[in-house]
């Protein structure tokens, strides 16, 4: 039976409409990823161009603090209005390019960027909405909804993306983006939102940095979860650009497995959250972190040295989890 609280929540209609958006979006930046990744490696046969895209797609989350800011000094429904039509237009011209056959790498690379860009400004915009129109005392569920909602997408968009590149061709990744950008910007469009009235912060952007800094260096467990997570981003999480490379070539699967491969990872960190979420308790949360970040880097070494399918499926699901 739902909880009530459960009930609540989806009756907020502007609530469910940011959720749908953030589905959708969620769904087409795994999905896009996955196409983006297959079809450099077809066009170039380079792994190291693979990885440039991944790069060039995140990089553009150091920008986060300066978008954060404008965030806060414009109508963030605008701002993601914006933010869609851009992914739109992305998703038809590299539509476009695939079609007639005029396909280069550098329009992969600038469109993983552009799409990063707009990917970026997830938090401080769509994220921050949710904050605004859901009650203070459901904003738990709202964020349990959103958590569930962005793992089911892990799984699904590798899934579409490996499915439509196997049947149609890249160009059906990217005129899916079309549909599901363009449903989003629809979604977007009909919802009600008012700004609401925020105190004037007379600390310039540097001030919050620094006391951002401050406040990170004051506590033993923000550090250290600072440094795992630098630690992983270096060394852990790089090895998702190379992962449709080692299941095209070493693996020699076809690209609905390749999809089922990046899928089963979001399936493990499903089941790995809801196992955290039943049993877990708080005081256990840093160990957690950081043995499940241990347990990653080895299920990426066993990995790379797989040269049998279903080990290769069971790693990166451990890996997942």
């Amino acid at each position: 039976m739902s909880s009530p609280r459960a009930v609540s929540i989806v009756k907020n209609p502007q609530f469910v409409r940011l959720w749908a958006i953030g589905g959708f979006t969620s769904t087409m930046m795994w999905l896009d990823m996955l196409v983006i990744a297959l079809l450099t490696l077809d066009l170039t046969d380079s792994p190291f161009l693979v990885s440039l895209t991944f790069f060039l797609r995140f990089t553009p989350m150091l920008f986060g603090v300066g978008i954060s800011l404008i965030a806060d000094r414009m109508n963030r429904k605008y701002l993601m209005l914006f933010g869609l039509s851009v992914q739109v237009a992305v998703s038809a011209a590299l539509a476009a390019l695939v079609i007639t056959d005029t396909i280069e790498f550098w329009h992969l690379g600038l469109g993983a960027f552009i799409t990063g860009t707009v990917m970026a400004s997830e938090v401080p915009v769509r994220r921050m909405m949710i904050g605004e129109v859901v009650d203070p005392d459901r904003v738990g569920r709202a964020v349990a909804l959103e958590s569930g909602t962005s793992a089911g997408s892990r799984i699904l968009g590798p899934i579409l993306g490996g499915a439509f590149l196997a049947t149609i061709g890249a160009e059906g990744g990217f005129l899916l983006g079309i549909v599901f950008y363009g449903t989003a910007f629809v979604v977007a469009l009909s919802m009600k939102y008012q700004p609401p009235e925020r105190e004037v912060d007379r600390a310039g952007p540097f001030q919050q940095v620094r006391e951002g800094v401050s406040y990170i260096s004051g506590s033993q467990l923000m550090v250290g979860t600072l440094v795992v997570t630098l630690l992983m981003n270096v060394f852990g999480f790089p090895y998702v650009s190379q992962q449709p490379v080692v299941a095209r070539e070493d693996l020699m699967v076809n690209d609905v497995l390749v999809g089922a491969l990046q899928s089963i990872e979001g399936l493990g960190s499903f089941i790995g959250a809801a196992l955290i979420v039943a049993f877990a308790r708080p005081q256990h949360y840093a160990r957690i972190y950081l043995y499940g970040s241990l347990l990653f880097l080895v299920a990426i070494v066993v990995f790379s040295r797989s040269d049998w399918d279903w080990v290769s499926f069971v790693t990166v699901f451990i890996g997942g989890v």
